[in-house]
């Protein structure tokens, strides 16, 4: 099961950051979905709305970009930078974090921390030389549920001593 975010509002505007933040940047949900082991897969675009994007980890920095969520303390996530689009003005990013668990209900409140780097006035060099600053968090809430087993299920029930196959 896929679950597409296509709103127009999400799609113009995204999720922003907070209005406090010394640097702005949004998160575009495009995508939910189960995948065959039962976990989440969330996939959303970001826009970096400095000069600069958004990056996993640097070795200048003890943390890294992370996905947490309140309502599911215990389960973890693997993000993933999936592609990164680059100009002089503006850096579009691609990402995806999966669950390493699988939950019946993976409703809630999910924190999505990254961690951003601003590239230096003289341009782009090869390889991107950048420096990080403090993450900014972005809040993405989510209301999807597992409602039934993706493998087939057979069940074989005994009426009036007849054998009934079952198969969902």
């Amino acid at each position: 099961m896929t679950f597409t975010y296509d709103t127009s509002i999400l799609w113009r505007d995204g999720i922003g950051s907070p209005p406090d933040a010394p640097l702005q940047g949004s998160l575009h949900p495009t995508s939910m979905r189960i995948n065959g082991e039962g976990r989440l897969v969330v996939t959303f675009r970001t826009e970096a709305r400095f000069r600069g994007h958004f990056i996993l980890s640097h070795p200048g920095v003890s943390g890294s970009s992370v996905v947490t969520s309140d309502a599911h303390p215990g389960l973890q996530f693997s993000l993933f930078l999936v592609r990164s689009e680059t100009t002089l003005t503006h850096t579009l990013q691609t990402w995806s974090f999966v669950s390493q668990l699988s939950v019946r209900d993976y409703s809630g409140s999910y924190t999505v921390v990254l961690l951003p780097c601003l590239i230096p006035e003289g341009g782009h060099t090869d390889p991107l030389v950048c420096h990080p600053r403090p993450p900014l968090s972005f809040s993405l809430d989510v209301r999807f549920q597992q409602v039934s087993s993706s493998q087939v299920q057979v069940f074989f029930f005994t009426l009036l001593s007849m054998k009934v196959k079952w198969i969902f």
